[in-house]
């Protein structure tokens, strides 16, 4: 059984992992090598380690969050 923990390194995410909660955190930038391919790459092995592990994602309260960088030009 490979610990979820080696999921999220494999893509370069950060974590952290409570009792009955997990956050992740994947910076995204124009410039990154993250894109949406690369989240849709983790999500599958997400799901199929949950799968693997008797494990469903609860959808009604799974919520993602999106941030916003923004420079002002000087």
């Amino acid at each position: 059984m490979v610990p979820l923990g080696s999921i999220f390194r494999k893509h370069g995410i950060s974590f952290l992992c409570y009792a009955d909660n997990t956050q992740i955190y994947l910076p995204l930038t124009q410039k990154s090598k993250n894109s949406l391919n690369s989240i849709l790459d983790y999500l599958e092995d997400f799901k199929a380690w949950m799968s693997l592990n008797f494990l469903k994602l609860n959808k009604d309260k799974t919520e993602i969050l999106l941030g916003l960088e923004l420079r002002l030009s000087s």
